[in-house]
């Protein structure tokens, strides 16, 4: 699924590129992709409208990926009557005996709809400008990377001027590749590694941590557990036990 959200009051601040924020304020509409790594943070006050819609539709309508996040710009003019539809049904769903539960599914349905075609319009928009050849190559270096990390997470010495060899490019274009996708280089090759690990403990019962966290890439195994538990709020051998725990099995000490 594709989240498309309302920002009914407060404040977004999420991570634009290495070191920058970007702030994202009341009434903008955004299209979020669960999928893809970004940083998030809330004013106390924030207040949001979600509308889960399905990934495929959303690229069909839009015919191209939305990237990290698509804030919609001013000139759809059907933004403004989708973001009122969706104040309307959040304040309708905080009084459920409003109306009966087929009329919700009606306006919920109309409310898609809606969002839909005001992505599809934005689609049209968008195959109207002429193609942004600098864009298209950074998106094909930026997938090649990951790839290349994919298949090399075990390399301890891999790096950006690796990866950037790897994939015949310099470290400057690497870098304008992910700043384009809104990481960098080892924030992703971190995030591939820590998923990696959090895989293999999932699916290995016997595996030895230290054998684990030099396997994908990491050459200390007290700051790899650290990593860890900042990126999942668990130390590696509590997920271990958690896991394992499910199946009625015995998971060996880590």
């Amino acid at each position: 699924m594709l989240v498309l959200t309302l920002i009914e009051s407060g404040e977004v601040l999420r991570d634009a590129a290495a070191g920058e924020q970007q702030s994202i304020g009341r009434g903008a509409l955004g299209l979020y992709d669960p999928w893809r790594m970004c940083d998030y943070h809330w004013s106390p006050n924030a207040r949001e409208v979600f509308l889960a819609l399905p990934r495929q539709e959303v690229l069909t309508a839009l015919g191209h990926e939305p990237g990290a996040m698509l804030l919609v710009p001013p000139r759809s003019v059907l933004a403004p009557i989708l973001s009122t539809q969706l104040s309307q049904m959040a304040l309708l769903l905080q009084s459920p005996t409003t109306l009966a539960a087929s009329e919700y599914a009606t306006l919920l349905e109309q409310t898609r709809s809606m969002a839909m075609l005001m992505l599809h319009n934005l689609g049209k928009q968008f195959l109207s400008k002429p193609a942004d050849t600098t864009a298209n190559l950074h998106q094909g270096r930026y997938q090649a990377a990951i790839r290349l990390m994919e298949r090399n997470i075990h390399r301890h010495e891999l790096d950006a001027t690796a990866i950037a060899t790897g994939i015949g490019c310099s470290r400057t274009r690497l870098y304008a590749a992910f700043a384009q996708q809104n990481t960098s280089v080892m924030q992703t090759l971190r995030e591939i590694r820590l998923q990696r690990t959090k895989s293999l403990i999932e699916q290995t019962p016997q595996l030895h941590l230290g054998a684990l966290s030099w396997r994908c890439g990491f050459t200390d195994q007290s700051s790899f557990s650290k990593l860890f538990k900042a990126r999942f709020h668990v130390c590696p051998s509590e997920w271990h036990k958690h896991v394992w725990s499910r199946t009625n099995l015995s998971p060996s000490p880590l």
